[in-house]
């Protein structure tokens, strides 16, 4: 993914948000083998490497948002804002990565036993 992508990827990501089940083939599975394949959906997104560098982001940001709401003393509402805004910010790019986890999986019909 290029920086240049970057923006238009994550407005997209906010409809993967909305569709949390809409992959083909989850709705159909029992509800014990969904919550099976979202263990393993979140393991190898745990250990895929895009998942890392953007934990490593949020964590800067949110670093730099206390850093400012010490250094401007900030209070209230917009101290919550500022605190919220990083890991908000990542929450597209999760939704897209667990559901094209999820539909690398069905597709290889890797349901888990």
């Amino acid at each position: 993914m290029t920086y240049r992508n970057a923006i238009p990827n994550w407005l997209a990501a906010w409809r993967e948000i909305s569709g949390y089940d809409d992959v083909p083939g989850y709705r159909q599975l029992p509800w014990l083998q969904r919550k099976k394949l979202d263990h393993v959906v979140l393991w190898r997104g745990i250990r895929s490497e895009g998942f890392w560098r953007a934990f490593f982001v949020v964590l800067t940001l949110v670093v730099l948002a206390l850093i400012i709401c010490w250094h401007w003393d900030l209070a209230g509402w917009r101290r919550d804002l500022l605190r919220c805004c990083p890991p908000l910010s990542a929450i597209p790019w999760l939704a897209a990565a667990r559901k094209r986890h999820l539909r690398q999986l069905l597709s290889l019909g890797g349901e888990p036993s």
